[in-house]
């Protein structure tokens, strides 16, 4: 269950680092994290998913990579809060960044739990911290 979790968390903050934009305060490791925090707390899916380094694969394109990343991670949530209970909140506990990739560790507090969780994110090619959803 907590490989899940890691996993779910990973994505949330991959999606979180896509939909990243605008100022250079908004385009670190630590930001991108929270943002993709505040996606699984507020059940925003798609947002999460947007802040991941998307590609597409197997002849179909990006948007449909997308929306499959994105009920699976809505599917994986909401079993994951049968057990759990929902966010109730999260805070940012420190990054490290290496070269082109960066771990951010986060506490987050569930209705029934608290955990902390490791957010892995990676650099693209355009300079932007995106969530990385690693293989």
């Amino acid at each position: 269950m907590k490989k899940l979790f890691v996993f779910v968390m990973c994505c949330v903050a991959a999606i979180v680092m896509t939909s990243c934009g605008g100022n250079a305060a908004d385009n670190t490791p630590s930001a991108v994290a929270e943002k993709s925090m505040k996606c699984l707390k507020d059940k925003d899916y798609k947002g999460y998913v947007d802040l991941m380094d998307i590609k597409a694969k197997d002849g179909s394109s990006v948007e449909e990579t997308k929306s499959a990343y994105t009920a699976m991670l809505s599917s994986k949530f909401q079993e994951a809060e049968k057990k759990s209970g929902p966010m109730k909140d999260f805070k940012v506990l420190g990054e490290e960044v290496k070269d082109s990739t960066a771990v951010v560790k986060v506490a987050v507090n569930y209705e029934q739990k608290s955990d902390t969780t490791d957010v892995k994110l990676k650099m693209n090619k355009d300079g932007e911290w995106k969530l990385d959803v690693g293989k």
